[in-house]
């Protein structure tokens, strides 16, 4: 049942990651490093994307399930930290082939990108 989901979730994932991609720079139209998947996140929230006890490493939600997409597409993984303002010029402008963190959806978004279905469902809360 795990490879089943891992499967689906990796086949909306690829719409998503190939759909964010321009043409130019591209090794063969699919990603900007010819057999890497380049992935744009902000690396710093837990336990969505952070940096291991060694502070070089990325782990998390995100970090894995493009981990997976990337072995689902038979490329090597790269993530690219970015702060969350730069984080969509940054993909228009090739410095990775996608985003994978924590992207909501917005009217905006919609008309310039391709989005994915939605990979997770977290509530946005206030706590006092």
């Amino acid at each position: 049942m795990r490879k089943v989901m891992m499967a689906v979730l990796a086949g909306v994932l690829l719409i998503s990651a190939l759909a964010a991609c321009g043409s130019k720079g591209k090794s063969g139209g699919v990603t900007i490093k010819e057999g890497t998947l380049m992935v744009g996140a902000e690396v710093g929230y837990p336990p969505m994307e952070y940096y291991d006890e060694d502070g070089a490493t990325p782990i998390g939600f995100d970090v894995e399930v493009s981990k997976a997409l990337a072995e689902e597409m038979g490329l090597k993984f790269e993530l690219v930290d970015t702060a969350w303002d730069e984080i969509f010029a940054g993909v228009d402008s090739d410095k990775y082939d996608c985003i994978i963190s924590g992207v909501s959806y917005t009217k905006d978004r919609d008309a310039n990108y391709l989005l994915s279905e939605p990979y997770g469902i977290f509530p946005k809360l206030v706590e006092i």
